[in-house]
């Protein structure tokens, strides 16, 4: 039977995951660009949302980190992190061509989202 501090490992706070995206995607050059391109101003980042007092199209594009999960213990092999991320952009423009309507956000928000994914793959390749 181990006692205090001999049972205690090291663990990672989900904040802490948080804090560290949050900061990664608010530097992203690549990110800044395209919203700047397409949307004429930088990313809204939010860590969490209030449901009852959501943000509004005049804070997209938007970024949002939400808190997520996480399984580590000394029984484990094998710790996991769960973390959600979600994005909007505000893109009305749609192209119709031999009756198939496209709506150009659709690809856009895609676009988006590889951006986000790409800038935090660099933070730790690994996992």
């Amino acid at each position: 039977m181990k006692r205090g501090s001999e049972s205690m490992i090291p663990t990672l706070k989900l904040s802490d995951i948080i804090s560290k995206w949050r900061d990664a995607l608010q530097a992203s050059q690549p990110i800044q660009d395209f919203c700047t391109t397409h949307y004429n101003k930088a990313p809204n980042i939010f860590v969490g949302t209030n449901g009852k007092i959501p943000p509004t199209a005049d804070q997209y594009p938007l970024i949002i980190l939400y808190p997520g999960a996480k399984s580590e213990g000394l029984e484990l092999q094998e710790y996991t992190y769960k973390l959600t991320i979600g994005w909007t952009v505000v893109q009305t423009a749609v192209t119709v061509t031999n009756q198939v309507t496209e709506l150009t956000g659709i690809e856009e928000c895609d676009a988006l989202g590889q951006l986000i994914y790409l800038e935090l793959a660099q933070l730790s390749p690994d996992n």
